[in-house]
């Protein structure tokens, strides 16, 4: 793997273009670091090609010209990426280091992706395992629980299941206001209850989403160190 394929990889660096700038700054010969006009104007023309292109498209309605500069500034990007790779990586500041460091640890794209996780197939194992989980439990939350919960959220906790069977909360089914529609806030007993309900109860699913989404997050950026290692060949510490 090239090394400025975690930074590229990055949404990071594609939206911002720090990190971009950052490393393809190479040797110079009088000992220093710089960037060269070529590569800086291919930074700075591709970020204004994006951002014009999201201009015209969404706040001017012109779909075809935007397209065209978002098309133009992906070239760019990759004519950039080809750029950077010319940069030796044994001449790596400390700067550019850290700089490829935050790219492998930052869970942007790169998390969604495992980019380098080859280097360390344990955790990329757990980490692939954990997204999965987090993900097939997403699925069940917006798809079903949350529905669900939203559509019996008015009834209290202590109303068994079998008794809820006198319509669903307003706030899910009909205006807030128009009672006609949700029988279960026409009765005494859950009036208040139906009235008062600004919100759906807490749920213990949330936090198991949660929990496997950060477990997650902590794989990933624990082993951003391990994929330093086998990209550059040397140790970060």
């Amino acid at each position: 793997m090239y090394w400025p394929v975690p930074v590229y990889t990055s949404v990071v660096t594609f939206l911002v273009g720090v990190p971009e700038l950052w490393m393809a700054q190479r040797p110079r010969s009088d000992g220093s670091h710089g960037l060269s006009k070529g590569h800086l104007l291919i930074i700075c023309g591709r970020l204004f090609a994006f951002y014009l292109g999201l201009a015209l498209w969404f706040f001017e309605g012109n779909g075809w010209a935007g397209g065209l500069l978002i098309s133009v500034s992906l070239l760019l990007y990759y004519a950039s990426f080809v750029a950077a790779r010319t940069v030796d990586q044994t001449t790596l500041t400390r700067g550019q280091q850290l700089c490829l460091l935050f790219s492998l640890g930052f869970p942007s794209t790169n998390f969604v992706f495992d980019v380098g996780g080859a280097f360390n197939p344990f955790e990329h194992f757990v980490l692939v395992l954990l997204v999965v989980l987090a993900a097939l439990c997403a699925v069940v939350v917006f798809a079903v629980l949350e529905p669900l919960n939203k559509a019996y959220g008015c009834y209290p906790s202590s109303v068994p299941w079998y008794e809820l069977d006198k319509g669903l909360c307003p706030r899910y089914f009909g205006a807030s206001g128009d009672e006609s529609r949700s029988p279960i806030c026409r009765e005494e007993t859950f009036g208040d209850s139906c009235q008062d309900q600004l919100r759906p109860p807490p749920t213990w699913y949330h936090h198991v989403l949660w929990a496997l989404l950060g477990h997650a997050v902590i794989v990933f950026m624990l082993g951003s160190f391990s994929k330093f290692k086998g990209i550059t060949g040397k140790s970060f510490l």
